[in-house]
């Protein structure tokens, strides 16, 4: 019931020039972030940026993968980030995200990496079995905001340009 298709550079730039993954309910990738994965100078010609999931001939789901490696003295150790994982909310409980998970395991030997991931996600990881949580997440996140009023100047509109406008204070 789930046909799954993968796109490598090629087939990806392919898919995107052409304006075919605009032809879906929803967008399976976006143009900029398909570029980002083609533009990878990390991943080969021949690796999986792209795996959609199909349920009875309609776009379920999606994963991208985002090539990486490690070089250790001179040996490189391939691997892809999980940079995007998404099912529709019409395909949920068909084990789409499932397969996705399994194609992009099977494509890169079981070396994917899936960082800050959501509560969500870290649910469904656990469930399936087959990810090591190798650094549960321990300790305290923090978030900074910027003070935009000191990092932004005052907008002052010219009154010649803009003769009707009354700004809001």
């Amino acid at each position: 019931m789930i046909q799954l298709k993968i796109f490598n550079k090629q087939e990806l730039e392919k898919f995107v020039s052409s304006g075919e993954f605009k032809q879906y309910d929803f967008l399976p990738i976006t143009e900029h972030r398909a570029l980002s994965h083609i533009h990878n100078p990390k991943a080969t010609s021949e690796q999986t940026l792209l795996i959609l999931a199909f349920y009875e001939g309609r776009l379920a789901g999606y994963m991208g993968c985002l090539p990486d490696y490690f070089d250790i003295e001179g040996t490189k150790i391939r691997f892809a980030w999980l940079s995007t994982l998404y099912v529709s909310d019409e395909f949920r409980g068909k084990k789409v995200a499932k397969a996705l998970l399994q194609k992009a395991l099977d494509e890169y030997d079981n070396k994917v990496i899936m960082a800050e991931f959501t509560k969500e996600a870290e649910i469904f990881f656990n469930h399936i079995g087959s990810v090591e949580n190798i650094f549960p997440k321990n300790g305290k996140r923090y978030y900074f905001r910027a003070d935009t009023a000191t990092v932004f100047p005052e907008k002052r509109m010219d009154k010649n340009i803009y003769p009707s406008f009354t700004p809001c204070r």
